[in-house]
């Protein structure tokens, strides 16, 4: 939640949908982020959130995300193998009751938000938006490149390869700027040796 009252301005100037509990935006209009104690704020959150916190619901939406990643795993390894990634890493999935529909800390954390029905039919799609981000993420750091291009190539990668076949309902991020030559340069970074077999998978 800190981290969120954090960027809160980033996420309201670049119009990015986020869910937030009643609170928090009145808290930061009265404090903003100059005038706030880090240490007292997450104290007045965490008894905040505990006066609205269901753990039986909350362990359940954890259950049935689990639940339907399973059931899609194992072809997205399996493909991002086949497109030149190696084997599986581990990562660790938190899931939110607010926020963006996901987020990631590199090197291996993400999270999720699931407070609704289209959150949780959503989910699978965000787990693998935000492991890609990770996946990717020293290629686009040694490129320097901006948040929308960064998104651009992540969908471009659920739009032109076969990861499509596996997350066919997946929407482009409104934010995102779609650059094709750029996203063959990363891929052509990402697995020089294999150059001529990307264009396998292009669609």
């Amino acid at each position: 939640m800190i981290n969120l009252y954090e960027d809160y301005k980033w996420f309201i100037d670049n119009a990015f949908p986020i869910i937030l509990p009643k609170f928090f935006k009145s808290h930061y209009r009265k404090f903003g982020v100059k005038k706030y104690n880090k240490k007292l704020l997450k104290n007045i959150f965490q008894n905040k959130i505990k006066l609205i916190y269901s753990q039986k619901k909350y362990e359940k939406i954890i259950n049935d995300i689990k639940k339907e990643w399973l059931k899609v795993e194992e072809d997205f390894w399996d493909a991002l193998e086949r497109l030149g990634f190696k084997s599986k890493k581990a990562f660790l999935c938190y899931i939110s009751l607010y926020g963006p529909g996901g987020q990631f800390k590199y090197p291996n954390s993400i999270t999720i938000r699931a407070v609704n029905k289209m959150d949780l039919k959503e989910a699978n799609t965000n787990i693998a938006h935000e492991i890609m981000h990770l996946l990717l993420y020293k290629k686009f750091e040694k490129l320097n490149l901006k948040y929308a291009q960064i998104e651009g190539i992540v969908d471009l990668f659920f739009i032109k390869t076969e990861i499509k076949n596996i997350f066919p309902n997946y929407k482009k991020q409104t934010i995102a700027k779609h650059n094709e030559k750029l996203f063959e340069r990363i891929i052509n970074l990402h697995n020089p040796k294999k150059t001529h077999k990307w264009r396998h998978y292009f669609s």
